[in-house]
């Protein structure tokens, strides 16, 4: 679907690592920062006064850069998914042609991709090295 202005508005959002040393992770802790929906619910009280201020500017599109997750778990995967969609909504974003998401290094569990990270190894005889 075309943009129907001239502008694009975009919500940048960077780092969010959700996970269990994260301000906004689910960490179990009394106070206000104790879990993400703290961290939404700033957000979208920010976003609604942009929305209906001066300036009443609402994103049409979000941008979710780097560092989801914390060390890469499935958990904080699906804290992160949970985020994305709630703030989705509550931007009222047509489809999800309009979220970008593009992954850090902490997206990435380290102990379950090892074999795929690890570099290849060069044989001490020459007929058996292969060019990289």
């Amino acid at each position: 679907m075309p943009f129907m202005s001239d502008s694009v508005t975009l919500l940048h959002i960077s780092d969010l690592q959700f996970g269990r040393n994260h301000r906004f992770g689910r960490l179990g802790l009394p106070g206000p920062d104790a879990d993400f929906d703290s961290l939404l619910r700033r957000l979208t009280d920010d976003l609604a006064a942009l929305r209906h201020g001066e300036h009443q500017s609402k994103p049409d599109v979000l941008v979710v850069s780097g560092d989801l997750a914390e060390w890469g778990l499935k958990k904080e995967f699906d804290n992160a998914g949970e985020f994305v969609e709630k703030l989705t909504e509550f931007l009222d974003l047509p489809d999800r042609s309009r979220v970008v998401i593009a992954p850090g290094n902490h997206d990435i569990n380290r102990k379950h991709s090892s074999q795929v990270l690890q570099r290849p190894r060069l044989s001490s005889r020459p007929s058996e090295r292969r060019s990289i």
